[in-house]
C-alpha cells in the first residue's frame, strides 16, 4: 500500500513537472515567434527605406507588402497607408500624392517605430 502510495506521489510530481515544463517550451516557442516576426518587420522596413532612398517605387511596394504582413498591430494601420498611396502614386504616375499630408504622416510614424525597435543603436 505504501509503494502505491509512493509511486502516485511521484508520478504527481514528475506529471506537475512535465506540465511546467511544456508550458515554459510553449512559453520559449511564443517568444522565439515574435522575433521572428520583429525581424521580418524590421528587414521589410530597411528594404523599404533603401528601395525609397534609390527612388525604386516597385521595390519599395513589394517590401512594404512583406511590412504590413509583419507590422505590429500598433503600426500596421500606418503602413498600409503607405503602402496604398505608393501604389496609387505608381499606378496614376502621380508622384505628389506622397506629399500628401495623410501619405507623410503614416510614413513618419512607420520610420519612428521602426526605428525605436529595429535600430539597435536607438
Amino acid at each position: 500500500m505504501r509503494t502505491t502510495f509512493v509511486a502516485a506521489v511521484v508520478t504527481g510530481l514528475v506529471l506537475s513537472g512535465c506540465a511546467a515544463a511544456e508550458q515554459a517550451v510553449e512559453q520559449v516557442q511564443q517568444q522565439v515567434e515574435e522575433t521572428r516576426e520583429l525581424v521580418e518587420y524590421c528587414s521589410a522596413a530597411a528594404r523599404v527605406a533603401a528601395a525609397a532612398n534609390e527612388r525604386d517605387i516597385d521595390a519599395a511596394i513589394a517590401a512594404g507588402e512583406t511590412l504590413v504582413v509583419e507590422a505590429p498591430d500598433e503600426i500596421v494601420d500606418e503602413a498600409r497607408t503607405v503602402l496604398e498611396r505608393a501604389k496609387q502614386a505608381r499606378d496614376t504616375q502621380d508622384p505628389s500624392v506622397l506629399q500628401s499630408e495623410e501619405f507623410r504622416t503614416a510614413a513618419a510614424a512607420v520610420e519612428d517605430h521602426a526605428r525605436d525597435n529595429c535600430d539597435p543603436t536607438s
